[in-house]
């Protein structure tokens, strides 16, 4: 399952206590609670940011008979913390929202701060606990050390020995690697390559090199689009294989980049999924 369904699940679930939480809150309307949305609607992070949308929307849609109404007031984040932060400041001066869902670490991140000063609720569906400081700053995802149990035990069932491990430096995929750089430690699986790279980076040459070089068992992959895609297709032209990761390749454009590879994630239901995939096919 792709991490875009484990935060649309995650999200829903928050929205809903979240929305209970702040009911009381006084808006500009009576009786009209405002949560705000900070999202990745374009960047490398549009495919999950749209995704979680499309899934708010369903939870709006949930709260037609409740007593308040309910309104998503959305903005995109452009997948840039700068962005973000400024999303942030309408949303909480200009929308008057009674609390930001947002995404991704670096946004997360962005946002505390100014959400923690004006005492608006943040809930950001990221792996990196940062986010989460103060009163008002919160983190929901599956946790980076639960991930590493479930990818090395997957890689001990496998039979893998050695993990040679390229990522994107960003905070909260160095978090995700750490959770299973710890997993595959406990397992007695070996990493033999630890190599980190920029998000702008559009040159792979040298890190694919070094990478079949290694012959490790399998190559754990973790980024965000386009540099994702462009790794891997990379290290496939290379015939470098078996690809393998954790909670990312969902965030493709191109997921067929990635066919024959394989991945652990948390799990969503299968009725939150058949429909959400029928609502939004």
């Amino acid at each position: 399952m792709s991490k875009t369904a484990k935060i649309i699940v995650g999200v829903v679930v928050v929205v809903l206590v979240v929305w209970g939480v702040v009911a009381s809150k006084k808006n500009t309307q009576p009786n009209v609670i405002k949560i705000g949305v900070v999202a990745p609607l374009t960047g490398g992070g549009a495919v999950f940011g749209n995704a979680v949308v499309a899934a708010l929307k369903i939870a709006e849609a949930d709260t037609t008979h409740t007593k308040n109404t309910y309104k998503l007031v959305i903005e995109d984040d452009g997948t840039n913390p700068a962005q973000a932060a400024s999303a942030a400041q309408k949303l909480i001066n200009i929308d008057k929202v009674s609390a930001i869902i947002s995404m991704t670490s670096g946004t997360g991140n962005a946002i505390a701060p100014i959400a923690d000063a004006a005492k608006v609720l943040q809930i950001c569906t990221c792996t990196d606990t940062r986010v989460g400081y103060g009163k008002y700053n919160y983190t929901n995802l599956v946790m980076a050390d639960d991930e590493g149990v479930a990818y090395a035990q997957e890689a001990k069932r496998r039979g893998i020995k050695t993990v040679a491990m390229l990522s994107q430096n960003h905070s909260g995929i160095n978090a995700l690697v750490d959770g299973i750089k710890a997993g595959l430690a406990k397992e007695g699986i070996q990493v033999v390559l630890d190599s980190k790279f920029e998000g702008t980076n559009r040159d792979f040459k040298t890190i694919v090199s070094k990478a079949k070089s290694i012959k490790a068992d399998t190559y754990f992959v973790a980024a965000y689009p386009p540099a994702l895609d462009i790794l891997g297709k990379d290290l496939k032209d290379a015939g470098v294989k078996p690809i393998s990761g954790s909670a990312t390749f969902g965030l493709s454009a191109d997921p067929a980049i990635f066919e024959g590879s394989w991945t652990t994630d948390g799990s969503a239901t299968h009725e939150f999924m058949a429909r959400f995939e029928k609502e939004f096919p």
